[in-house]
């Protein structure tokens, strides 16, 4: 009661004092100690000090004053002696590394009351006594010290004691009521000592009781502590703990936090602790889960397995309804997640990394809530499409250090949130479009693969890319890849094979751009990395590569490149000319070469092959030899202004020439030949006397056509020609019709005459080559008439159908109804041949009978004897009458063993197939007709032939 009331009226003092003295506060003079004015008082350093017996006396100083903090750390103060600090009032005092073996046990006697005191790493081997002297000492710090027994010394702090660390000592027993009657402890700090078991009455009754911390030590059985009911928080990790237990009444316990690490525990059966919210059981060798490890952990958030021997994680192990929302099991055996996460739907978290996971197509499905997955150093060969479909809060995925050779397309379908995709240390060839799917995508890692190449197709749907980090690959092309991130500011290369990166890979403004990093590739310094310079000079690194090509810069550092060494392509030029590197728009680059005033009065025989614009112009070039067709043969600009040409053909200049300049040459015909043949786009004329007369009637028709092409037009003259009014004209003021009028005249009277007689001579040949087709064009649209020959006015049929028996149906069902149907007399040996006569006599009256013999060609025809009887009895008939009477209808592929007569006749003349276009009016232009109108027989029936049975006298048979 004393010790309270004291402790009152000093904090009622202090509070009086400090509203109107702390603003006056001064540090006094002090030699061996530093002193700083704090909010809440003074705050004394005394560090390293040799003379200790001067301390007291430096302390001394600090009387009356309102002191927050004194700190002695590193003196060799190895006792404090009765009164040290008399009669101040020190709310933290701090003495470290000092050695310190002893004190008197009046040592902070007369002092004010101190909330704070950390004599951590000396040499004290028991609880000093002198702690009596300190009734309201909240927070006692004897971290690193010596002391091998944790006794009763602490009993006379049980009233104000809030926080204990003893870590790092030598303690090897704890007395069971050391502990005793302590109402405010929350907080006990045992880590690193020999402890090996705790006595069970040691925290009783100590409700305040919230953290325990007994890491590192030897302790076998921990149920003392695990039964515990209002500690929360639980430090048990490095020692022998072999089971993990839970309590009678799971409900009953406040443990919310467990740590378990590095105990000798082979196997979780099941942890019971309901109300557990974080649970820590890394490095103990566990090999197994039971079926229900933690399905009575209802409040489970953070699950920790790292570095043991589990092989699977069942789904059941959790409860149906769990909360958990974290889950780390690295360096595992884990190879399958089948069903792991279908009670774990809250998960947002899982880092499985270095296990032995080979597929995980469908392992989350069921984790729409997930923003974390960390699967590094896994077996994995193939993400498969929509692994991650239902995955949309997803924005850290980590698939590095697996063996992944592809990706589906559809891969990453469903990352709409994804910011980071880390795929760096795989077997990738290819990207393969897998990243369309994750527009927010930010860092890329795809470092240490197999990649080739990387695209613009890759990038095209992911606008936010920001970082992207693809050392240690084989690219040798990124063309385009990178046009379409506006937002990119780091993009690293290094170690591929890449020989240039063009301007044009870049999005149009590279205000964003950080950091481009190319160093180990073996780039060919020319033009085409001039803009890299640019950018170096605006202050964005390149991490300064070498130049491997051309020869000449081999082996500089990009950095001690020059823009004009860059631009400079001595390569196959003429010591006449100067040949300079320039980036074309096509990732490439060209070379322009100036001969230009060189006094040459001969094209120059070697020139670079990728030359795009030659200057020739100032000399005193008379012809082109053909020099530039062989060397150059891709120039598109050449210029020859002021020279001495006189002519240019089509076959002195390349075929590639867009652009060409022959002002003030000695010129006087117009260049028709080459402009021509040429696909020019621009061409200078001016400056040449030139002819205009009917030579130049050409040219001035291209010029017509090409009007925008010439772009001296207005200064191109006329200079003579037959016509004295077209002398000082500009060309394009002159018409056609003045440069020669008597040939124009006959060039208009002649053309449409020659093309008339072209129309008459084509439309005689297609008629000659299509006399049949166009007949029977003519004949099914009515705009021709098929008669009859006079010599068959008299025949009874229109058509003797001749076929094989065993074609019967097929004829009758396709062939027979449309000939009637058309108004043909169809004579078949069915309904038509009456019996008892000879086969041979009936054929030859059916023949002569009937206008056309229509004859089916089939497989069954060609193998009938009498089928081919009957078509060499057509055959002789025709060719006695001088008329074709044999119509051949062809139903399919023509068979090996057609009768030779028969073959050679159907190669002679056309015949019909059975289901080509046109095949009816084909066939009805076949047969004979009499002006639309059906024929009736004229002879009297007892006048026909006795073998014959006209149509209109087949008895109808009723059925």
């Amino acid at each position: 009661m004393v010790h309270l009331l004291y402790v009152a009226t000093l904090l009622f003092w202090t509070l009086q004092n400090n509203e109107g003295k702390l603003h006056n506060v001064t540090c006094p003079e002090l030699n061996l100690c530093a002193c700083a004015v704090r909010p809440s008082g003074l705050d004394v350093r005394c560090k390293g000090v040799g003379n200790v017996e001067a301390i007291p006396e430096e302390l001394s100083k600090l009387r009356g004053q309102l002191v927050s903090g004194v700190q002695i750390v590193n003196t060799e103060l190895r006792t404090i002696s009765a009164f040290y600090f008399e009669t101040m009032t020190i709310a933290k005092l701090l003495v470290q590394h000092c050695s310190l073996e002893s004190m008197d046990d009046k040592a902070f006697s007369g002092m004010g009351p101190m909330r704070l005191l950390d004599l951590s790493d000396n040499n004290l081997t028991t609880i000093p006594s002198a702690l009596r002297a300190l009734p309201s000492l909240s927070k006692l710090r004897l971290s690193g010290n010596k002391i091998t027994v944790l006794d009763l010394g602490l009993a006379h702090l049980s009233a104000s004691l809030s926080q204990l660390f003893m870590d790092r000592n030598l303690i090897e027993r704890i007395d069971e009521n050391a502990f005793r009657n302590f109402t405010r402890l929350s907080l006990v700090d045992l880590t690193t000592n020999k402890i090996r078991a705790i006595p069970r009455s040691l925290f009783r009754d100590m409700h305040t009781l919230d953290v325990i911390r007994l890491k590192d030590n030897h302790i076998e059985d921990a149920n003392p502590v695990l039964k515990l009911r209002t500690v929360r928080v639980l430090y048990l990790s490095k020692n022998n703990i072999t089971s993990v237990a839970g309590l009678p009444s799971p409900t009953s316990s406040s443990l919310r936090v467990l740590f378990l690490d590095r105990n000798p525990i082979a196997r979780i059966s099941a942890v019971l602790y309901y109300n557990l919210e974080k649970l820590s059981v890394q490095e103990c060798d566990v090999a197994s889960l039971g079926v229900y490890a933690f399905a009575d952990c209802a409040h489970l958030t953070e699950l920790t397995l790292s570095r043991n021997r589990i092989s699977f994680i069942p789904g059941t192990a959790f409860h149906k309804e769990s909360p958990l929302k974290q889950l780390v099991a690295t360096d595992n055996s884990i190879s399958t997640l089948e069903g792991t996460f279908n009670a774990t739907r809250r998960l947002q978290i899982i880092n499985l990394s270095f296990n032995k996971i080979r597929d995980i197509t469908n392992a989350f499905a069921t984790l729409k809530e997930l923003k974390t997955l960390n699967l590094n150093g896994n077996l994995m060969e193939f993400v498969a499409d929509m692994t991650f479909g239902t995955n949309g809060n997803l924005k850290n995925l980590d698939l590095a250090r697996n063996k992944i050779k592809g990706l589906g397309k559809h891969a990453f379908h469903g990352l709409v949130n994804l910011d980071k995709l880390l795929l760096d240390g795989n077997r990738l060839l290819v990207l393969n479009g897998s990243l369309s799917f994750m527009p927010r995508l930010r860092h890329l890692f795809i470092e240490h693969n197999q990649l080739t190449t990387i695209e613009e197709s890759d990038f095209l749907s992911t606008p936010q890319l920001r970082f992207i980090r693809a050392n240690g690959n084989n690219i040798s092309d990124v063309r385009g890849a990178f046009i379409h991130l506006k937002h990119l500011k780091s993009i690293q290369l290094e170690d591929n094979r890449l020989q240039h990166v063009h301007r044009l890979s870049f999005f149009s403004s590279l205000a964003s751009l950080e950091v481009i990093a190319l160093k180990g590739n073996p780039l060919f310094c020319d033009c085409q990395s001039t803009w890299l310079l640019s950018i170096v000079n605006n202050g964005t690194p390149v991490r300064n590569p070498k130049c491997t090509s051309p020869a000449r810069l081999h082996g500089l550092t990009f950095l001690n490149v020059s823009e004009d060494m860059l631009r400079e392509s001595p390569e196959d030029c003429d010591s006449r000319c100067s040949c300079t590197c320039q980036p074309d728009k096509q990732y490439g680059k060209s070379t322009y070469v100036r001969c230009s005033n060189a006094s040459l009065s001969a094209t120059p025989k070697t020139f670079p092959s990728d030359s795009r614009l030659i200057d020739l112009s100032g000399n005193n070039l008379r012809t082109l030899d053909g020099t530039l067709i062989d060397t150059v043969p891709h120039v598109e600009t050449l210029l020859l202004s002021r020279n001495s040409l006189s002519t240019l053909s089509a076959i002195d200049v390349p075929k590639s020439l867009k652009r060409l300049d022959l002002r003030n040459n000695r010129f006087t015909r117009f260049p028709t030949d080459a402009v021509i043949k040429l696909n020019l786009t621009a061409l200078w004329l001016s400056g040449n006397k030139w002819i205009c007369d009917c030579e130049s009637y050409d040219f001035k028709l291209w010029t017509q056509s090409n009007e925008l092409v010439i772009k001296d037009a207005a200064f191109t003259i006329c200079a003579e020609g037959s016509n004295p009014h077209l002398y000082g004209k500009p060309l394009v003021t002159v018409e056609l019709r003045d440069f020669c009028l008597l040939e124009t005249s006959k060039i208009i009277f002649t053309v449409p005459v020659f093309v008339l007689l072209i129309i008459i001579l084509s439309a005689a040949m297609i008629y000659l080559k299509r006399e049949r087709q166009i007949k029977v064009w003519l004949f099914s649209r009515g705009l021709l008439c098929a008669q009859d020959n006079d010599v068959d006015k008299d025949k009874l049929f229109d058509v003797f159908l001749s076929f094989s028996s065993k074609d019967f149906d097929w004829a009758y069902a396709n062939l027979i109804p449309r000939l009637e149907h058309e108004g043909f007399r169809v004579c078949t040996y069915d309904r038509n041949f009456k019996g008892g006569f000879l086969l041979q006599d009936i054929i030859q009256e059916a023949v002569s009978c009937s206008c056309r013999t229509l004859l089916l060609l089939t497989r069954n025809f060609v193998e009938s004897d009498w089928c081919r009887w009957e078509f060499r009895v057509v055959h002789r008939n025709a060719l006695h009458e001088r008329i074709n009477r044999l119509v051949v209808v062809v139903t399919e592929d023509i068979p090996d063993n057609v009768d030779k007569e028969l073959l050679a006749y159907m190669r002679a003349t056309s015949y019909l197939r059975w289901g080509e276009r046109h095949f009816w009016d084909k066939l009805k232009y076949s047969l004979p007709r009499r002006d639309g109108r059906r024929r009736t027989s004229t002879l009297p029936p007892d006048s026909m032939p006795l073998s014959i049975i006209p149509s209109g006298l087949i008895p109808h048979v009723s059925t």
